[in-house]
């Protein structure tokens, strides 16, 4: 029997359904409906260095452009998250109630359209800072707003899309899936290898070469993902457990996102870069000053030492002589006759002293 004929049976039925498992378990293996098993150590660890990673780079490239990016993939990050915290990733259905079943595809659901349209702005913020190829930018929004449209008119009722108790009918949504995955990766490569034939005719210095193939390695980063996310929703078409196959999409979603970010914010890193390092060295150069400040008291009362002021420093124009000390001196004649402005600067620096 389909759940979406569950409210044409008595309640009590009903009831035992929804808190059966969502899917019969193998041959010998028993739900655990309570406290199922999961990969949730190995998922929050992941995404929680996936978080620091794209915070830290946005936190850095918006210092430096004062430029704000919508925060959608925060979003999208916490739907991943909930799900974690309610039900888990990578938990066999057999180990889910039915009743718990829409919340999980609900959020599934959610996390997609939200990915669909993070990326789409990303690729678009990446191709209009690097390289305007219309082309490829006018098909990006193209294919993702009709992708978008067409994965939200496939079931009616609308929320039969994850609740699938709901009398309705619903056409096959993981072809958009497969679609958007596959999409995404030709045109990760896309962008990846248009400018590559400029770039390296470039007569750059090896520090600006090798910051672009940096930023290479994270352009192949972001294809790598996008091709195991492609290889997920494959696997993910022929899965009946479907929450133990969605994990390994959400995880390849969140590494493609972050990636994105990566390719667009990393070039404006190293003045980030250079002006953290400029901050520690004007603290440097304070405690350095104070420090010498602190020891003036000892080099006033040095015995060998002339020409001092209250403060125990030389006056700038003293010269210093240690007592005990021959001194040698260069007198330099000028010649009246000679004009003022062609007197070379060493001897007009030698007059001023």
């Amino acid at each position: 029997m389909s759940l979406d004929q569950l409210h044409s049976l008595p309640p009590a039925q009903q009831q035992a359904i929804l808190n059966g498992p969502a899917l019969a378990p193998p041959a010998g293996v028993v739900p655990n409906l309570d406290n199922p098993p999961n990969g949730n150590a190995l998922c929050i660890g992941i995404i929680a260095f996936l978080l620091i990673l794209a915070t830290s780079a946005f936190t850095l490239a918006a210092y430096v452009k004062l430029f704000y990016v919508k925060k959608l993939y925060l979003e999208d990050f916490s739907c991943i998250l909930s799900i974690i915290s309610h039900f888990g990733l990578f938990v066999h259905q057999w180990n889910v109630r039915v009743k718990d079943l829409a919340g999980i595809l609900y959020l599934v659901h959610v996390g997609s359209e939200l990915y669909a349209v993070i990326i789409v702005l990303f690729k678009t913020a990446i191709l209009l800072e690097w390289w305007t190829c219309y082309i490829l930018l006018g098909t990006n929004v193209v294919f993702y707003t009709v992708i978008l449209i067409s994965a939200n008119a496939t079931c009616k009722p609308f929320a039969k899309l994850w609740d699938k108790t709901l009398p309705g009918d619903c056409s096959d949504n993981n072809a958009f899936d497969v679609a958007t995955a596959s999409y995404n990766f030709v045109s990760d490569v896309f962008i990846l290898l248009l400018p590559q034939r400029l770039i390296w005719r470039l007569h750059l210095k090896t520090k600006a070469k090798v910051g672009i193939a940096f930023i290479f390695a994270v352009g192949i980063s972001a294809c790598v993902a996008a091709a195991y996310r492609l290889y997920a929703s494959i696997e993910y078409l022929e899965m009946a457990d479907i929450t133990y196959g969605i994990a390994d999409i959400a995880l390849g979603t969140e590494a493609e996102i972050v990636c994105a970010m990566l390719v667009f914010w990393v070039p404006t890193l190293p003045k980030a870069f250079r002006d953290v390092r400029n901050l520690f060295r004007r603290l440097a150069s304070v405690f350095s000053r104070q420090k010498g400040s602190t020891g003036t008291a000892t080099t006033s009362s040095h015995p060998d030492f002339n020409g001092q002021v209250e403060s125990g420093l030389p006056h700038p124009r003293e010269a210093y002589v240690p007592n005990m000390s021959i001194l040698r001196t260069t007198q330099v004649s000028i010649n009246g006759e000679c004009d003022h402005e062609s007197i070379p600067q060493h001897l007009e620096d030698a007059r001023r002293c």
